[in-house]
């Protein structure tokens, strides 16, 4: 199983703020979901809950301390709730014989899971997106990388800001610059 982490995070590592993301960015989401499409998707209860229901064409896995609850609560064929990391990696070799024959995971965050799955040192890529914007306040963080041990395989810095792409917050809508990285495992 590969493990790649999708993020995106302002200059100073902000990801979020109430559960929430802080920026719109089509193209970016775009090619979030062409990416992760047909991919098993891991997230937190925070992140799921964020989101609100299970993202199609995908097969959801949530982590939560409270997995029977969230399962009487949500169901679909493409859902399961476990425990933690360890409980997901049991999982794995009957997910990768399933008949979608899943060889991703995509971890989709939120600050919590992106912590862990780089404690645990399972992730093998990143693609990152940075979010040109200084004074981007939350409370979810993206965890400090030693890119030492990273080789940047790919990077696309939009020098054309898109028109679409704002701060929430910005009642303005200022377009936003933001560049794109993908990173595997040196």
């Amino acid at each position: 199983m590969i493990f790649t982490i999708i993020a995106a995070y302002a200059e100073n590592r902000v990801i979020g703020k109430n559960n929430k993301l802080l920026w719109r960015l089509p193209e970016d989401m775009a090619a979030f979901k062409a990416y992760s499409m047909g991919k098993i998707v891991l997230m937190g209860r925070k992140t799921f809950e964020s989101i609100g229901k299970p993202l199609a064409g995908r097969y959801n896995v949530v982590i939560t301390s409270n997995p029977a609850e969230f399962s009487a609560k949500h169901s679909a064929d493409n859902l399961m709730f476990v425990n933690g990391f360890e409980e997901y990696f049991e999982l794995i070799p009957l997910l990768s014989k399933a008949p979608e024959r899943y060889e991703e995971t995509c971890i989709i965050g939120g600050a919590e899971i992106y912590k862990k799955a780089l404690g645990f040192g399972i992730v093998d890529k990143m693609l990152l997106t940075t979010v040109h914007a200084k004074k981007t306040e939350g409370d979810a963080y993206f965890p400090e990388i030693n890119f030492d041990n990273w080789l940047l395989v790919k990077q696309n810095v939009k020098e054309k800001i898109d028109p679409n792409s704002y701060l929430l917050d910005d009642s303005e809508k200022k377009p936003l610059k933001y560049s794109l990285y993908t990173f595997i495992k040196d």
